[in-house]
């Protein structure tokens, strides 16, 4: 697994890590491996970040760029939506403290900031560094 959170104790999603695009979601993440159910969300790539910030809304971004949004987590592969924010680059972190507010990071070190995380490329805006080496190991988003 390359990322987890979990909004309650009674709930968590873990990205996959292991390029299949999938995610692991349970609604008794203390119940053993046959409590966590695999969604596929993003095919073919690895999902490397993930926040659940409340029951109805969480954010998982990927390798290629991509967010990927559900307002109902654990409604399977059908509830989620995959908006391409920052392709080609690898969405590396994100952090969302509510549903109205993410942060995240790319693989450049840009940070990239959102007020409607479940838009369109447009919703998102990239931050750049005065200078490229201004944070060269920026690697993680906490809100």
């Amino acid at each position: 697994m390359a990322a987890i959170s979990c909004p309650t104790t009674s709930l968590c999603i873990a990205g996959d890590g292991d390029g299949d695009g999938n995610l692991a979601v349970s609604t008794d993440p203390t119940g053993g491996i046959g409590r966590w159910s695999k969604v596929s969300v993003s095919p073919c790539v690895v999902i490397d970040a993930v926040s659940w910030p409340t029951t109805t809304f969480c954010v998982a971004a990927d390798e290629a760029g991509n967010v990927i949004t559900s307002t109902d987590p654990t409604g399977g592969s059908g509830s989620w939506t995959v908006q391409s924010v920052d392709a080609p680059d690898e969405i590396i972190s994100v952090s969302c403290p509510s549903a109205t507010f993410c942060a995240a990071v790319d693989s450049l070190g840009r940070i990239l900031l959102s007020t409607q995380p479940t838009g369109n490329i447009a919703a998102w805006s990239p931050i750049v560094a005065a200078s490229t080496s201004a944070w060269p190991e920026t690697g993680a988003a906490s809100c």
